[in-house]
């Protein structure tokens, strides 16, 4: 059976008040509408804060949703969410672990970045068919590269140890370029999604500008699938972005 999965990573920028005409209150419909018509039966949103994720969960109730904050509290701070379609989709099992030498200690940091990074996973299983997709989701440091590197060798690790039979998908904004040694060994293992439909520069990374200038944000997935399509969605509404990142979104099957 050719089974056909829609896919979107996107770092929605955290609700920072100071950013003024790009705030959080003005353009989180547009999020919604991002959304809503991509129809993803995955979603891996990077930089939400908790009541960010309550306003998706709260706006599409048809959409399921597994989230960890990365500090020591669930109260507060950034998370990894990953929301996924209820009616075609069950969570058989779920996580988090942090991006240091005791993965499993809430807020804990160990390579010199400055804040918790996390990955957040979903084991599912297939309302239709009983198959299993793992799906992660994660954001690596923008600061130390040490941290970007180890963070990829944990999750390499992770899924060697715990998911390496299962299709896997890993949404993420890497905070790495294509050459970064950190992307290398992504590629190593797994299908950069959107550099086997195109070859552009793929800058996803725009910073409120007219002009993208960094591919940070990537879509892998192990070689169980075929990628049939991906792409970044760049809509501007009324000359208002989204986010300061555009969304990736990634077509599968298999």
């Amino acid at each position: 059976m050719n089974r056909s999965i829609k896919v979107l990573s996107f770092n929605i920028r955290y609700d920072n008040p100071k950013d003024g005409f790009n705030s959080w209150e003005h353009r989180r419909q547009m999020v919604f509408d991002i959304i809503r018509k991509s129809g993803a039966d995955f979603i891996g949103i990077q930089e939400a804060v908790i009541h960010q994720v309550h306003q998706i969960e709260a706006e599409f109730p048809e959409l399921g949703c597994v989230s960890r904050s990365r500090e020591v509290s669930t109260d507060w701070g950034e998370g990894c969410p990953i929301f996924y379609r209820r009616s075609k989709w069950e969570v058989k099992e779920f996580g988090t672990f942090w991006h240091s030498k005791d993965i499993y200690s809430p807020g804990s940091k160990s390579w010199n970045n400055p804040l918790p990074r996390i990955t957040t996973w979903i084991h599912f299983r297939s309302r239709e068919d009983d198959s299993q997709i793992v799906v992660y989701n994660t954001h690596l440091d923008y600061e130390s590269i040490l941290c970007r590197d180890n963070s990829v060798k944990l999750m390499i690790e992770h899924w060697q140890n715990h998911h390496k039979n299962l299709p896997l998908i890993i949404t993420g904004d890497f905070n790495s370029h294509e050459d970064n040694q950190c992307i290398l060994e992504m590629k190593s293992h797994f299908t950069d999604t959107y550099r086997k439909i195109k070859s552009d520069d793929g800058n996803s990374f725009h910073g409120w500008s007219r002009r993208a200038y960094e591919r940070i944000d990537y879509i892998f997935c192990t070689k169980q699938f075929n990628v049939d399509d991906s792409f970044l969605i760049t809509e501007c509404p009324q000359g208002r972005y989204p986010s300061d990142h555009y969304p990736l979104a990634t077509v599968l099957s298999y």
